[in-house]
């Protein structure tokens, strides 16, 4: 019988991890490109993190157990990699952990700066995730991370970004303690609808036989599921590459001092959770524990989200309408929220909304408006006076009276994009977009949506955004 291969044995790993914006696989040095298959295993030793390992690259299957030794230090590991035969692996697939899910990667690796880098480009339930691995020599190496790699914040550390059991473990301890100490607690909750979709629903006029027929349903499949699908994968790929370590907006730093800033630039971005239902989005934040001015980080986070998700959309010939308010809500299981935000937005949205836009409920103005009598430290107060200001620019009131997201406002516009190039080439994209859907509309009896995108340029022409070339 052949011997198995031993890689690494008891290989001190030490890496850092960060969270990165997209990358163009083309700018890489040279790099080596693998398909990683990642199926996670059951072990009796918590510390102990196995897995197995199926590569593909460069045409050649290999298969691995790998088994790493977790420390008290998140950057510091000690691993065994073990290069199998199939016939083992398959028979140690039935060893599968089955409270963890596999995990489907493409991996480049490449010397950068006289270190290893890997960049993981995540498949599945988090599609569309990036991650760059720092590989170190030594724990308090001092490294230069790629020029080419825009780094949104380091995850080293953060259990979110490891797919082993320990650190799940930890993380559903910790959302236990959570959900039993906060049964329900504050939310903010905005839905985000697709508009039109029901029409495009109904042109199924039933299953395609001939292939004229066929042609036809693909063209009406492409408009409604496939339009479905690029919204809600549009929502996946802004969540995962928005939020970053929070850098205090340009606006803020002219009000704060250099010390003030600092305290505030310490905040992480909250995550912001998301589900969808048909042709709805949700996006949520639950405020529970957060303190002083955190909140008002949140708000601000998920309006630059929202206002960027519209904006592109718009580009895309993509129209949809939504609402934003706060409530007291609890989740029923870990994706199920259930309570008075959901209900304000929903109401918001189906009712009052109408056009393209994202009306900003009542409840949550007030809730804005009572941070002001907030009982804080000096520079905790200045920092909320600040970001108070910040966010209401971002609100205005409608030709109607209804208070919407300013998404065009100079306040947002400016944050959405490093270069005036991305963002001018956006707003021409969506300028035209609007114009190709009001010619095709005028022939509509109803007018109803001609009215919508009228509305939407009338808001792009009084924020001096439209372009007509």
């Amino acid at each position: 019988m052949k011997s198995a291969l031993v890689v690494a044995d008891n290989f001190i790993e030490i890496e850092r991890k960060f969270l990165i914006g997209d990358v163009d696989p083309s700018v890489l040095p040279d790099h080596r490109e693998t398909i990683i298959e990642q199926i996670p295993l059951l072990s009796s030793d918590r510390g102990l993190d196995r897995r197995l390992r199926k590569e593909l690259c460069r045409g050649e299957v290999r298969y691995y157990l790998v088994e790493k030794y977790l420390t008290s230090r998140p950057a510091i590991g000690f691993k065994r990699k073990e290069q199998i035969g199939k016939r083992r692996f398959e028979r140690l697939k039935t060893g599968k952990d089955p409270k963890a899910e596999n995990v489907r990667k493409k991996r480049w690796e490449f010397l950068w700066n006289s270190h290893s880098f890997r960049i993981d480009k995540y498949d599945g339930p988090v599609a569309g995730l990036l991650v760059l691995e720092a590989v170190l020599h030594k724990e308090n190496d001092n490294v230069l991370l790629p020029t080419f790699c825009e780094v949104i914040r380091e995850v080293t550390g953060d259990a979110r970004y490891y797919w082993h059991p320990a650190a799940e473990t930890a993380d559903r301890k910790k959302a236990s303690v959570s959900s039993r100490k906060n049964k329900a607690s504050f939310y903010i909750v905005a839905l985000v609808d697709l508009l039109g979709q029901g029409p495009e629903l109904e042109r199924f006029a039933g299953i395609p036989r001939t292939a004229k027929e066929k042609k036809a349903f693909s063209r009406v499949a492409q408009a409604t599921f496939g339009t479905v699908e690029r919204f809600r994968e549009r929502i996946r790929l802004l969540n995962h590459a928005l939020p970053r370590a929070h850098g205090v907006p340009d606006q803020l730093r002219e009000k704060l001092t250099d010390a003030q800033a600092r305290i505030a630039g310490k905040n992480l971005e909250p995550p912001i959770g998301y589900q969808f239902f048909t042709d709805l989005a949700m996006l949520k934040i639950n405020l529970g524990g957060q303190r002083g001015y955190r909140p008002l980080i949140s708000l601000y986070s998920l309006l630059r989200q929202l206002g960027l998700l519209i904006l592109t959309l718009f580009a895309e010939g993509v129209l949809v309408r939504g609402a934003v308010d706060v409530g007291i809500c609890t989740e029923l299981n870990e994706s199920d929220v259930y309570g008075q935000a959901v209900g304000r937005a929903y109401k918001l949205e189906s009712q009052v909304a109408e056009h393209p836009r994202i009306v900003v409920g009542g409840c949550l103005v007030d809730y804005l408006t009572s941070f002001s009598g907030l009982r804080a430290s000096e520079d905790a107060k200045a920092i909320i006076r600040s970001y108070s200001a910040l966010l209401k620019g971002c609100l205005r009131q409608d030709t109607d009276g209804v208070t919407v997201l300013s998404y065009l406002d100079p306040i947002l516009r400016r944050s959405y994009f490093e270069d005036e190039d991305s963002l001018r080439y956006v707003l021409k994209s969506a300028c035209r977009s609007i114009q190709r859907q009001r010619s095709r509309s005028c022939g509509e009896e109803n007018g109803l949506l001609n009215g919508r995108l009228t509305k939407v340029e009338e808001y792009f022409r009084r924020e001096g955004c439209w372009e007509n070339k």
